[in-house]
């Protein structure tokens, strides 16, 4: 699966990358959402992931708008520090499909991944799930780490 994350937060980018490499996803990573906009059709993600705060002039949930009203229907999901009720209605509103506080759980971001895989299309999940090694967490990798 190719999965967009528009995150500008290093530590966050690198573990979801690897939590995202177990299950042998692509990430592609652009840290202001002008840049992920600009090259969307380029870059064809299945699931796309974003956080609300980003470098640059456009928020996430800009970013959310401009891909709904451009007609695109890949899944967004919001991953935000921002716990804020009106913030989350902002985001839905604009059209994301689910809304998380970090710090996510590996565990979460696991079944997240995991579910968008399984509603992909019988062809498409195929592709993206080729080879997939089964999930399991190194000594090194507590599963209670968190994004």
């Amino acid at each position: 699966m190719r999965i967009l994350y528009v995150e500008d937060n290093l530590l966050n980018l690198c573990l979801v990358e690897r939590i995202a490499r177990l299950g042998q996803h692509e990430v592609i990573n652009y840290s202001y959402a002008e840049m992920a906009l600009r090259n969307f059709d380029r870059d064809r993600p299945d699931l796309v992931l974003v956080d609300l705060r980003l470098e640059g002039n456009m928020t996430g949930i800009d970013l959310i708008g401009q891909l709904r009203a451009t007609h695109h229907t890949q899944p967004v999901v919001v991953i935000t520090a921002a716990a804020d009720d009106d913030i989350r209605k902002e985001c839905f509103d604009a059209g994301c499909d689910e809304y998380f506080i970090k710090p996510l759980p590996v565990r979460e971001l696991v079944r997240i991944l995991q579910r968008y895989v399984d509603e992909l299309s019988p062809t498409a999940r195929r592709l993206a799930t080729q080879e997939m090694a089964p999930i399991a967490f190194s000594p090194q990798e507590p599963p209670s780490a968190k994004l």
